[in-house]
């Protein structure tokens, strides 16, 4: 097969995606792909949405099955704590700033386990729920009030249109209220006795309301002049409108019933109780004075005086003038005619001589004319008293009924002995007295409705502004900054938040309540961040709704949080993609790195590919995260080595290896990735591979097999031998890395041989190379030869079996009796530094010749340790020959290897006797580090007495399996600069000058406590003389 054909164009490594996404919108609640279908969809019921054009609210049809609460801790990583079941314990408590909430919340003992990456950001919540359930009778309500509260804002916000205008709009929203008022009160009737409670909370309201609007909300006359003269002239109508109100509710203030048909066939003018009712009637204005007078006068048995009488107060009564608009003149000559006849009655009553019809007839022209001291006699309550002198004195205004409430109220005191009265009562009172702000406030112990939709009304007319409240009355709103005893509030604020977090934790009615606290422009938007976050969310439709209220009032850390909330959720249920979707949404690249390992983990134990077909819904662009472009990217390769675009696939798995995304665990997998392109380029003839492809991938190997990422490799081989057989179509991994260096090796001599130009199909391309360069390609077979050379001294085939020693236990008098048993002078031993204080360090014996230092290993100094190879490898480093140094590859050896070094470089000043340790650095003493390495591996005497001094200790003896996370390194100094000896290492790590071992390698020291600073299990022992007793 000719190398033309299967030539491809390089193209620069990029994440940009190939197709065209500028159709999607801003937000895609869902992953759309059809690969993803069951996967990225929340399991619940069905919503039901209210039929209006515009909903609020989400109808939720109620039933007996228990709400589904969301516990998670708020603010708290527990997800980064591996918690015990017996641990973790459920709680719930009232929230401090609020009356009717609960909080929901997760406690627990010590955490056994906490994982080594800490996340301070708010990624879990509590959830909380009202145990006061809303009524369902209220949830269209409620709609229909925040409908009229949005007109009254729109009326408010229209600046073009004149005051006059603007008020009298005003009105008809008031007004409005009480229609709906009027029919919910209705509805609550029709539904019988279970609703008692709730139908007389609403008829108080509906009270109020009315004679609210009666008394104040009407045009001020002040406004306009026209609109002035109107209403100035409109006489009779305050007086009409409470009568009308006063047959309305005066039964249900100051209840009278009587039976009219009790006084039929009787002789009704003598009848004591036939008048008592006719007096009330008339004291309370209702039309039931004219039917007991019709009754009177059908009784065939009465004397003709006393019908004619009768007549007559039936006439007067129903020539009272009414509420008309009517010039003062008109008006006030029909009520002085209508005065005269009543008079004219009085006079023609002295010639009667029946006393008791004639006071009895006396008693009732005396409250038609209007007698306020006969009222205030008659009358059984304030409230009876005052609605007759109204209805009497039509020309009266607000302000002399004020006057005039104040006179009845002093006649009945609510403090007289234990006459309390009802807080209905009291608030009626109150209005009267036009006592606006103290009726506000006891409105609130009618019903929280009631005070914020009377209080907004009231703000928009300009009767209130801000009232002043004690501390205790605003304690549980924690954003109302209050000052000494008492504080000037918003009122109308204050009702509205009370109001609308009442009943922000309702399973229908929560999104009606960030609608009320949009409508507060001082504290709403902290009330909508703090509730926000609280809100649980069981479908992605309620969870898009709950991001579009955080979008729409400018909160991108709470819908961050929220969209953090969902991904982890469905991290749990192992619903990947949306999980991607939420994380990249809300930037959280840690979970993002999880989910990255968890799609690596799986491809490594099952070699299966289904996973990363499912990326092909997420939308990457240059901005995404690292780990997602980089999965995008594995999964091309694969797609182009199946396609045959082998020198794509080239430049996609070289740009993945080098790019150190992945973690050490996956590099075997990358690694050995690139074998199928050297088959091809031997079965084609050509060169698919570079140069630079052969030393990234021999550098890589060779960490792989003797350098830092051994354990790793292990590991990862473990894990992909149980689908990588011959059964499944591939050769035994164990051959595979053996292989994969000859085919380096082998690739690179034929670049060599014809040069790169052969990728082109122009063998023999070397000739064109000038001598210089030849000189270079030499050099650099030379360095590949070397690292060959170095994998060759591992046989992969062993690799399964690789030998694994004991954790040693990092104790001194262990360790001394260690090396005493290996020939090392009685008169040096190991000692502990208990602190890094300059003091303490003065303690130590002298001369201190070696420093062992035990930490635990963490990214962040494995990501150090790769950059410190880095930088050695482009500046290189001076190396002392005196220093001797072990490289490590047996497993938990790295407490022995420390050993070794502290001694083996120290042997001029320190003596060592005949024994296996001598016999090792006798034989190892002109050998090369890996010459080391491998007499370290076969010395049989040297293990033998590691495992036994390995068992002893203080600590639990570990077995041979047991991982440890932690790690013995030692400090040296030799020809004046100071030395980090690492076995995990390459090569000695030279820091510079030093003048005083210790001291200087305390410097080196701190680093490593700051690269892990969450962590105390730092060990530090100096090898020094001994000290007797």
């Amino acid at each position: 097969m000719s190398i033309y054909n299967n030539r491809l164009p390089d193209v620069p490594f990029t994440f940009q995606t190939e197709r065209s996404h500028s159709d999607l919108e801003d937000y895609i609640p869902t992953p759309s792909s059809p690969r993803n279908n069951g996967v990225s969809v929340f399991r619940l019921s069905q919503i039901i949405i209210s039929d209006n054009e515009e909903p609020f609210i989400e109808y939720i049809e109620s039933s007996d099955e228990k709400q589904l609460v969301y516990l998670n801790p708020p603010y708290i990583q527990e997800n980064d704590v591996d918690w015990s079941e017996t641990n973790k314990t459920l709680g719930a408590k009232f929230k401090p700033n609020s009356r009717n909430n609960l909080i929901c919340y997760v406690m627990g003992k010590t955490p056994q386990e906490e994982y080594e990456e800490k996340d301070d950001r708010p990624d879990d919540q509590v959830y909380e729920f009202s145990p006061l359930d809303v009524n369902n009778n209220r949830a269209a309500f409620y709609n229909e009030s925040y409908m009229r509260i949005l007109k009254a804002v729109e009326c408010d916000k229209e600046q073009k249109n004149p005051r006059v205008l603007t008020i009298t709009n005003l009105s008809k929203v008031y007004w409005d209220y009480a229609k709906i008022l009027e029919n919910h009160v209705q509805k609550l009737k029709s539904q019988g006795k279970r609703t008692y409670a709730e139908l007389n909370t609403f008829q108080n309201i509906l009270i109020i309301w009315e004679l609210c609007g009666i008394i104040y909300i009407n045009p001020k006359k002040e406004y306009h002049e026209e609109l002035s003269r109107i209403f100035q002239n409109s006489y009779g109508r305050l007086s009409k409108e409470l009568t009308d109100w006063s047959n309305k509710y005066l039964s249900l203030l100051d209840p009278f019933e009587f039976d009219a048909t009790n006084f039929i066939g009787i002789n009704i003018q003598n009848d004591d109780d036939f008048w008592r009712c006719l007096r009330k009637s008339v004291l309370r204005g209702s039309p039931k004075a004219i039917d007991l007078i019709d009754l009177a006068l059908n009784n065939e048995e009465e004397e003709g005086f006393f019908v004619e009488y009768l007549m007559q107060i039936k006439q007067i009564i129903s020539s009272r003038p009414q509420y008309r608009q009517k010039e003062f003149d008109k008006f006030s000559n029909f009520f002085r005619e209508w005065n005269d006849k009543i008079k004219s009655l009085k006079n023609e009553l002295s010639n009667q001589r029946n006393e008791n019809f004639q006071g009895n007839i006396l008693s009732i022209l005396k409250i038609l004319q209007g007698d306020i001291e006969f009222i205030l006699e008659t009358s059984s309550s304030w409230i009876e008293a005052l609605m007759s002198m109204v209805i009497s004195h039509p020309l009266w205004d607000v302000q002399v009924l004020s006057e005039k409430a104040r006179e009845c109220l002093y006649r009945w005191p609510f403090n007289k002995e234990n006459n309390e009265p009802k807080i209905l009562e009291k608030i009626l009172a109150l209005f009267f007295h036009r006592d606006l702000e103290q009726g506000i406030k006891c409105c609130e112990d009618i019903d929280e409705w009631l005070i914020a939709h009377l209080s907004d009304m009231f703000k928009k007319f300009e009767l209130i502004g801000k009232i002043r409240f004690q501390n205790s009355q605003v304690h549980h709103h924690h954003y109302i900054k209050t000052n000494g005893s008492a504080a000037d509030v918003d009122i109308r604020e204050f009702s509205l938040l009370n109001f609308a977090e009442s009943f922000v934790s309702h399973h229908s009615l929560w999104q009606l309540a960030f609608k009320y606290f949009e409508l507060c422009e001082t504290y709403g938007k902290s009330y909508i961040s703090e509730h926000i976050v609280r809100i649980p969310f069981d479908n992605e439709r309620k969870l898009s709704k709950i991001l579009n209220i955080c979008k729409h009032n400018g909160l991108d850390f709470q819908a961050k949080t929220i969209l953090r909330i969902a991904g982890k959720r469905c991290l749990q249920e192992n619903r990947y993609i949306s999980s991607i979707k939420y994380f990249m949404d809300a930037g959280d690249t840690a979970s993002l790195e999880v989910i990255f390992r968890i799609f690596l983990d799986y491809y490594t134990d099952t070699g299966d590919l289904s996973m990363f077909n499912q990326l092909e819904s997420v939308q990457l662009d240059e901005l995404s995260p690292d780990s997602m472009k980089f999965l995008s990217r594995y999964r091309q390769f694969h797609e182009l080595m199946q396609s045959r675009f082998y020198q794509k696939a080239r430049i996609c798995i070289m740009e993945l290896i080098r790019s150190q995304i992945a973690p050490t665990t996956f590099l075997p997998v990358l690694v050995l990735n690139t074998l199928p392109l050297f088959r091809v380029a031997q079965q084609n003839n050509t060169v698919i591979l570079t140069n630079a492809d052969n030393f990234e991938i021999l550098r890589n190997l060779y960490n792989l097999v003797h350098g830092m990422y051994q354990d790793e490799c292990v590991n990862c081989l473990e894990r992909m031998r149980s689908w990588h057989t011959y059964t499944n179509g591939y050769a035994d991994i164990d051959e595979k890395l053996s292989v994969l260096w000859t085919a380096v090796n082998n690739n690179q001599l034929v670049v060599y041989k014809y040069g790169e130009e052969s990728r082109h199909g122009k063998k023999g391309g070397a000739a064109t190379v000038n001598t210089a360069n030849k000189a270079t390609e030499a050099n650099k077979v030379n360095v590949i030869l070397d690292f060959c050379a170095a994998v060759s001294l591992v046989d992969t085939k062993d690799t399964k079996k690789k030998r694994r020693w004991l954790p040693l236990e990092s104790n001194p008098d262990v360790m001394t009796k260690y090396i005493h048993k290996l020939g090392v002078s009685p008169l040096w031993a190991y000692t502990d530094i208990w602190s890094l204080d300059p003091e303490i360090l003065l303690l130590i014996p002298q001369p201190v010749k070696a420093i062992l230092i035990l930490f635990p290993i963490n990214e962040t100094h494995e990501e150090y340790s790769k950059e410190e190879a880095k930088r050695i490898e482009v500046n290189g480093q001076e190396v002392s020959p005196e220093v001797i140094f072990f490289k490590q590859t047996i497993s938990n050896a790295c407490g022995t290897i420390g050993l070794l070094h502290s001694l083996a470089s120290n042997v001029d000043s320190i003596p060592i006797e005949e024994g296996p340790f001598k016999k090792l650095l006798d034989k190892t003493k002109n050998a090369t580090p890996i010459e080391r390495t491998k007499l370290l591996e076969e010395d049989d005497g040297l293990a033998e007495a590691h495992k036994e001094y390995a068992m002893t200790g203080q600590s639990r003896p570990l077995t041979e399996e047991d991982r440890v996370d932690t790690h013995f390194v030692c400090f040296i100094q030799k020809g004046g600069s100071l030395y980090e000896l690492d076995g995990r290492k390459s090569s000695p790590i030279n820091h510079g000058p030093c003048h005083d071992l210790l001291m200087d390698s305390v410097k080196i020291i701190k680093q490593f406590m700051e690269r892990n600073p969450d962590s105390l299990n730092f060990t530090m022992i100096a090898l020094a003389p001994k000290q007797f007793e």
